[in-house]
């Protein structure tokens, strides 16, 4: 058996793997698993998940300084 991980291009040099968190651990999703969402939702699903997970950041400019900053 060769299992191959749940993943798809995102551009020539990149691939994006999908996992789940689960209670103790983070699992990394396997290419023929049944995870209950369909696979032309999952990359919307992971992107929403991502943006809640991230803390925000700020981008402040003073003439030619710039600095990025969270709230």
């Amino acid at each position: 058996m060769n299992a191959q991980f749940l993943s798809e291009d995102y551009n020539d040099e990149l691939v994006i793997l999908y996992a789940m968190d689960e209670e103790n651990r983070t699992r990394y999703l396997m290419a023929g698993e049944q995870i209950g969402v369909a696979r032309k939702d999952l990359r919307k699903l992971a992107v929403e998940n991502l943006d809640r997970l991230l803390p925000r950041v700020q981008l402040q400019q003073a003439g030619d300084v710039a600095m990025m900053s969270r709230p």
